[in-house]
């Protein structure tokens, strides 16, 4: 999928409309069945089921917003009524792209970090990942901080996706650790916001 035609659709009426795209599919986000669809253009939809105080929720697409980098997310409901955020892209490679080696990254291809159309993305380990962004020179206007420092063992796109995991409450600081490949005791700096201060979700 070429962005340009991508861009098209996503800055047109198109985008929220019940319409399907070319060549789009839908399938049930894992734990959401029957409540929620993601399909492998990155959109959502909240599908028509009984709502609150007797009424009905009706089809509809989400609108989805961005953190300060750009990655795009939505809101779910789930069972308890509590809306929890999920990362778009996410949601896009846990229901489109196999995953045989269980790897825990999802890497943009082209860097472009609301282009969530599935052949935009790939799974990859946390250095695969780190590896991509310098190979590609993704970070080379950055400073020497974060994913410049020639020491670091995450990049920013990691630190936002650790934050958001534990923020979501679908997982824990040693769970988290061992799929990004760090101490538990880094990654309770990370979430606690003590250390890759300059990356920031909303």
């Amino acid at each position: 999928m070429d962005y340009q035609e991508y861009l098209k659709y996503k800055n047109s009426e198109n985008w929220l409309s019940l319409k399907d795209l070319p060549s789009e599919q839908w399938l049930n986000i894992e734990g959401f069945e029957n409540k929620y669809q993601i399909s492998n253009w990155g959109r959502v939809k909240s599908l028509l089921r009984p709502g609150t105080n007797s009424g009905t929720r009706k089809t509809k697409i989400l609108k989805p917003w961005h953190d300060k980098c750009g990655y795009a997310l939505v809101g779910l409901t789930n069972r308890k009524i509590i809306r929890i955020c999920y990362l778009s892209h996410r949601l896009v490679a846990k229901a489109f792209i196999p995953n045989p080696e269980n790897k825990p990254v999802i890497n943009h291809k082209n860097n472009i970090h609301d282009f969530n159309h599935v052949s935009n993305l790939e799974w990859m380990t946390s250095k695969e990942n780190a590896c991509h962004a310098r190979d590609n020179h993704y970070m080379e206007n950055a400073r020497h901080r974060g994913s410049k420092n020639g020491f670091s063992k995450l990049i920013e796109s990691q630190v936002i996706e650790i934050r958001q995991l534990f923020k979501s409450g679908q997982t824990n600081k040693t769970k988290l650790s061992q799929i990004f490949g760090v101490t538990d005791v880094l990654i309770g700096k990370i979430i606690r916001n003590e250390i890759w201060k300059h990356v920031q979700i909303n």
